[in-house]
């Protein structure tokens, strides 16, 4: 998790946060799931599950297999997993430039709730985050 998250974030995850979402329970305050094919791992999702609400914290497909499925794949475990354990709502937030990961979230649901401005370091300074939000049960409502 820690290589593929490396490869494709501007800000990647400490190999110790990586360690102890792998350590945690499912939806625990923060939870990991992955999809790997034979020894390769094609991408993560990293949840958290607090009351009644659910985040995606981190989310990362190995660029090879991008426009597979595996992140929409990927959603839909973590936010099965959130409904299970009786979660209604689900937020995230997402670089105002990562155009690939809004296209993903806005095609599963997702709405735009706000933005937090000069959020992110950039090489090149600041950049927003936009904040997305899900009602759960209408999205499983609607892939069944």
């Amino acid at each position: 998790m820690v290589a593929l998250d490396t490869a494709v974030s501007m800000n990647p995850w400490s190999p110790e946060r990586h360690r102890a979402v792998c350590a945690a329970g499912v939806c625990d305050s923060e939870s990991a799931l992955v999809a790997h094919a034979d020894a390769s791992l094609m991408g993560f999702i990293v949840m958290s599950c607090i009351a009644d609400e659910g985040e995606i914290r981190n989310l990362a497909v190995a660029p090879a297999r991008w426009r597979r499925g595996i992140g929409r794949s990927l959603v839909f475990a973590a936010l099965s997993r959130m409904a299970a354990r009786g979660v209604n709502r689900c937020y995230l937030e997402v670089r105002a430039s990562n155009w690939r990961a809004q296209n993903l979230y806005t095609a599963v649901g997702f709405q735009l709730s706000g933005e937090r401005r000069d959020y992110y370091a950039t090489p090149e300074g600041r950049e927003d985050a936009l904040l997305m939000a899900l009602n759960i049960q209408d999205y499983i409502r609607r892939e069944q």
